[in-house]
């Protein structure tokens, strides 16, 4: 992930294993040199910047993919990032999560992260404090399905509408396909509502990994994974494709 430093410099965060770094890469590409290394409780999974603030929110596990081991260590951690000498720092305690987080994001307003899991499949949200440091789960009033292999969680620039994917599976010789799908809430106070599934086909040949809202947020484009396909949905408040 990058973000801007100054005038000539971008944020540049990498994760290996459990060790995120932060570089200073020139605009230009001509140099990048460290500035600073964090180490999370287990291997970094995603990271994702306060709106406002120089402050990462990092997700971490020692869990595999579908196929491999669980894990036992979870956490999202926030890692304050020194505007000067760029170091990282621990922000508060890091809060222990349920499985492993495969995504994360930081609602506009900075006050919420949102996270998908695959293992089993979920989207929970977390309070952001004040101060920075990550808060408790924000329990959700509604029954919230997440899908078959959640993979991603966005949220537009108004803050009002939550996108998440969720990839399914492909049939195998010993169980059928298990359908993929887009899911759309509102989102308001923390708690996600007026869940709407965006699922050509009932889900079937369908498996979106990852998505990007336009910044007007009327357009969102979806890739497809498991079909090696690009699609772009039509957004007015309601999801339509396009």
């Amino acid at each position: 992930m990058d973000m801007k430093m100054d005038d000539d410099d971008l944020k540049v965060f990498t994760g290996v294993g459990p060790t995120l770094t932060h570089w200073a890469l020139r605009a230009d590409g001509s140099a990048m040199h460290a500035l600073g290394s964090f180490t999370l409780p287990a291997n970094v999974q995603y990271a994702w910047p306060h709106p406002a603030v120089d402050i990462l929110y990092v997700a971490s596990s020692n869990g595999g993919t579908r196929a491999g081991p669980p894990g036992d260590t979870h956490h999202l951690s926030a890692c304050a990032v020194d505007p000067h000498s760029g170091g990282l720092k621990a922000l508060g305690e890091p809060v222990v999560l349920p499985s492993r987080p495969i995504h994360i994001t930081v609602h506009p307003s900075g006050q919420y992260a949102l996270l998908a899991f695959n293992q089993p499949g979920a989207i929970r949200v977390y309070a952001i404090r004040p101060d920075g440091c990550v808060g408790p789960e924000v329990v959700q009033r509604e029954n919230i399905d997440a899908g078959n292999y959640p993979h991603q969680v966005r949220v537009t620039a108004d803050g009002a509408t939550v996108f998440t994917v969720a990839l399914g599976t492909n049939a195998s010789a010993t169980q059928p396909e298990e359908p993929g799908a887009i899911n759309v809430f509102d989102f308001a106070d923390g708690q996600l509502s007026a869940q709407r599934i965006v699922a050509p086909h009932g889900g079937a040949n369908f498996g979106p990994r990852h998505h990007d809202i336009n910044p007007n947020g009327r357009w969102v484009c979806v890739s497809q994974e498991r079909q090696h396909r690009m699609h772009v949905l039509r957004h007015d408040g309601r999801a339509h494709t396009g």
